[in-house]
Formats: C-alpha cells, sequence, structure tokens
C-alpha cells in the first residue's frame, strides 16, 4: 500500500492496493481514493470489519490497522506531511 496526494485542490489522497494478514488470512484491500478534511490532522486506516480503507479526524478506531497519519494544509495548497504509520512487526502462532 502506498500514498498519493492526487488532487490537491480538493484534498485527495490516493491508497494503493495492498494486503494484510487477518486472523491467518490474506486479505486484499483495493486501491481507495479518500477526501481529507483541510487543515486538520486525518487517520487513514482499514477498517478491520468492512475492509475498506477510510479516513476520520478523531483517531483509529478500536478495531482498525493504522496507516497513515496526513496533516493537510488549506484547500489549493502543496502543504501535506504523511507520516506512515503501518505496524512493522508479524506475529505467527504455531
Amino acid at each position: 500500500m502506498g500514498f498519493e496526494c492526487t488532487n490537491r485542490a480538493t484534498q485527495q489522497l490516493r491508497v494503493a492496493s495492498g494486503s494484510i494478514m487477518l486472523a491467518g488470512n490474506k486479505v486484499q484491500i483495493p486501491t481507495t481514493t479518500l477526501a481529507l478534511t483541510p487543515n486538520a490532522v486525518n487517520y487513514v486506516y482499514v477498517d478491520l470489519q468492512a475492509l475498506v480503507v477510510t479516513v476520520n479526524t478523531t483517531g483509529w478506531p478500536a478495531s482498525s490497522f493504522p496507516l497513515a497519519t496526513v496533516q493537510a494544509g488549506a484547500p489549493g495548497t502543496d502543504n501535506y506531511g504523511v507520516v506512515d504509520c503501518r505496524p512493522h512487526f508479524c506475529i505467527s502462532v504455531g
């Protein structure tokens, strides 16, 4: 999964497809374009119940897989700060 600011005028972020391991199964997550909230920290994550990438400005819910935070600036500007927040670990059982 990768991140790209695709439309600065309308504050959009494209999240490329990828996969995550969930309950021992590899789950494919489709490419998604999200509308960001200007002048705010946007929390980008996989909703583990709906299996879609989504965003909010309140933080990661309990049932989520964090992907990134995006500090979006004013509409129409190039002021973006993207921080990759994906966990960098693997837990195996067996």
